[in-house]
């Protein structure tokens, strides 16, 4: 007996690294997977039975990351005050699709969350600089986290909290409460006196924030919430409408309601029970109840266009369920007619396309896609599509003439040679593979994506900064025609114009002791990462793009916002200008030996450039709210967040202060002390810099 249950798990390894090493095709077995609906309480809570044992495997991991045109300028309505001609707004990834941020401005007024609270602040003229009115959540009932602005209307988003629902008992065991108790909460004001917003509407729904745009007057909020369910529970014990999610929508009535299960689906075969609720609402019709809809198995990455909105979920597949069901290896592409190598060649394929389409290559790792069509307010789904490998951000993905582009990257600890890879695919308007393209920059992993037209950018790194130049003039076959090697990397591109990129990211040092002889030290080879770095790019010739000017910024230890939130960043290309806010960082002695050293820190604010295809960057001035001669965190709560330009003013935002200076000149013109929480400052608005999540080392 010991010796076959020996045989037997002997082969049962032997399975798992064969399934590890081979990555099974996921949908190896074709299965419908457009939503289906919940007819009854009972059939949802045997789904959750089935699948809730599955997403508390360890074997299931969820590998999920952290978001430029301009987001259109509204003008004040009646009653307001008068306005700047020009103003800047959000940077957002696709034009008229706008944002929320923590700070949104019409051209006559700021509005700020700041510390648990929405200031009103009458910012232009700027001799007029003052406070309008506060719209204070100290209590800790509700966070602020986004902001929207739509003519007179000011949406402030955020998570509203709850005392825990007690548990559902059971004739054994009574289990501990420990599912989330937060929702999230769209609040509408009517801002059209500034000195007296009122409230007018609030929409809630269960779940934990994940993302909000807003497409004209329409606003999409989306949450995601595992259900308050115990899978050992009977079906007859769980009554109480537990599983299924609740929303609030002032406009129909004021109390917590179940969503009817006529709105609620599944996902076939989903892996995660975890609802998607998906609300929309018209600011252009108040009166009109919210849509929302639940879908049990979707994800928690959004990308959205004018017309649709996409939603990922990246993971791996369980292997040991891959194992037992017998999934080999399959072929590097399914669904789709053919798949093009990172060299160019072609391969056509000869299988049988299944209901959703999978692009996979040897890995376990894997990016289910959902596209749902917008239809003006009224999300409804259309198809999905799995990717090999997982997105960064949604900047991986765009979409141009009814094909989705994305951009993966196949983490080495999924991969059977321990590399790194990358991929780009195209899909088409029911998400079926039309181009695919492979094994990009093998090693090294993708730090920032940018779409321009029938173009792709990709920045990938390992020690060095290739940016790749992608042409997608067929979708059918994208070539990677074009490489420019650079020391460092950028973590975000944004155009400067239709043929010019500006690259935001880090310089980089490779360790290297010319000392070494035969013992040669193990962090020889190694990238660390140094100051902040800026680059201009000229794409015109796709084949050969360049380097136009490039600025190093400090030293080991300084950082920016911009890198990870390009809402940071300022850059208004009328006025050749670019700004941000930045934490500098200065080593006195710098030995290019050791480039793990770290700076003292020196100054917080913002740095303005002019910038130009003439004259490349031009550093206009710089300007803080830190006391001159102090540390820089002797004081708390005046680190600047936000920038922006309102007229003739440049305008920087921190906890403690608003301050305009001429942004020509930057002589300082109107200084502005915001009031202080009364029961003292709570964290509001940006989180608090960290040191680079990407970097190698």
């Amino acid at each position: 007996m010991k010796n076959i249950n020996s045989q037997r798990i002997a082969f049962f390894l032997a399975s798992v690294l064969v399934v590890t090493a081979s990555v099974p095709q996921v949908n190896a077995r074709p299965e419908k997977t457009r939503p289906q609906p919940v007819h009854s309480y009972r059939q949802l809570v045997r789904l959750l039975k089935q699948h809730t044992p599955r997403y508390y495997s360890e074997f299931r991991t969820g590998l999920a990351t952290l978001q430029t045109a301009s987001a259109a300028n509204t003008a004040p309505g009646d009653g307001a005050a008068a306005a700047a001609a020009s103003f800047s707004s959000t940077t957002v990834q696709v034009a008229g699709v706008d944002e929320g941020d923590i700070v949104k401005n019409d051209g006559s007024t700021i509005y700020q969350i700041n510390r648990g609270r929405v200031l009103v602040i009458h910012a232009f003229p700027a001799d007029e600089l003052d406070i309008a009115s506060v719209l204070d959540f100290s209590d800790g009932s509700f966070y602020p986290q986004e902001l929207y602005l739509d003519g007179t209307n000011l949406i402030v988003i955020g998570t509203a909290f709850q005392l825990p629902s007690p548990p559902q008992p059971t004739a054994l065991l009574r289990p501990i409460s420990y599912f989330s108790t937060g929702t999230v909460k769209a609040q509408v004001y009517d801002v059209s006196d500034v000195d007296n917003p009122t409230l007018s509407r609030e929409i809630e729904i269960d779940g934990d924030f994940v993302a909000s745009r807003k497409i004209g007057s329409i606003v999409y909020l989306l949450s995601r919430r595992y259900p308050d369910f115990y899978p050992w529970l009977a079906a007859s014990e769980s009554s109480t409408g537990a599983a299924v999610p609740s929303y609030r929508d002032t406009a129909t009535g004021n109390a917590l309601t179940k969503l009817r299960l006529a709105n609620c689906y599944y996902f076939p075969g989903f892996d995660d029970p975890n609802y998607l609720i998906i609300a929309s609402f018209d600011l252009a019709n108040p009166d009109s109840p919210a849509k929302i809809k639940a879908y049990l198995g979707a994800g928690n990455q959004v990308y959205a266009s004018q017309q649709n909105l996409y939603v990922t979920s990246s993971g791996s597949v369980n292997i040991f369920l891959a194992a037992r069901v017998g999934l080999g290896g399959g072929p590097a592409v399914t669904g789709g007619p053919a798949a093009a190598s990172a060299a160019g060649s072609i391969d056509v394929g000869n299988t049988i396309a299944p209901a959703r389409p999978t692009l996979v290559v040897p890995s376990a790792e894997q990016t289910d896609i959902y596209k749902f069509a917008l239809n003006s307010g009224s999300p409804s789904f259309v198809a999905s599509a799995t990717v090999t490998g997982s997105i960064l951000n949604p900047y991986s993905m765009d979409e141009f003439n009814d094909t989705l582009r994305v951009a993966t990257t196949e983490h080495g600890w999924w991969n059977s040679d321990s590399q790194d890879a990358n991929n780009l695919f195209v899909l088409d308007a029911d998400m079926q593979p039309l181009g695919t393209l492979t094994n990009i920059a093998p090693g090294e992993r993708i730090y920032a994506t940018r779409f321009l037209g029938n173009r792709a950018f990709l920045v990938t790194f390992q020690n060095i900064d290739p940016l790749f130049a992608i042409d997608l003039s067929d979708p059918t076959h994208p070539t990677v025609v074009g490489e420019l090697i650079l020391p460092g990397y950028s973590n975000f591109l944004v155009p400067f114009d239709a043929n010019h990129l500006i690259g935001f990211g880090k310089d980089v040092l490779i360790a290297n002791d010319p000392t070494a002889s035969d013992d040669v030290p193990w962090w020889n080879g190694l990238a660390y990462y140094q100051g902040m770095k800026i680059v201009l790019f000229d794409v015109s010739d796709l084949h050969n793009p360049v380097v136009m000017d490039s600025v190093s910024i400090g030293d080991r230890g300084t950082d920016s916002p911009v890198l990870y939130d390009p809402h940071a960043l300022l850059f208004d290309a009328g006025k050749g200008l670019i700004a941000f806010p930045v934490t500098i960082a200065k080593i006195a002695n710098a030995d290019p030996n050791e480039p793990w050293q770290w700076g003292d820190y020196e100054f917080q604010g913002a740095y303005v450039y002019n910038v130009s295809l003439e004259n490349g960057f031009e550093l206009k001035g710089t300007v803080t709210h830190k006391p001159e001669g102090e540390n820089i965190w002797s004081t708390w709560g005046n680190e600047i967040e936000r920038v922006l330009d309102i007229g003739d003013g440049f305008y920087t935002l921190s906890g403690a202060e608003i301050r305009v200076n001429d942004v020509n000149t930057l002589e300082e013109k109107a200084t502005l002390e915001l009031p202080q929480p009364p029961d003292g400052p709570i964290w509001g608005g940006v989180p608090p810099l960290s040191s680079d999540p990407t970097a190698s080392q």
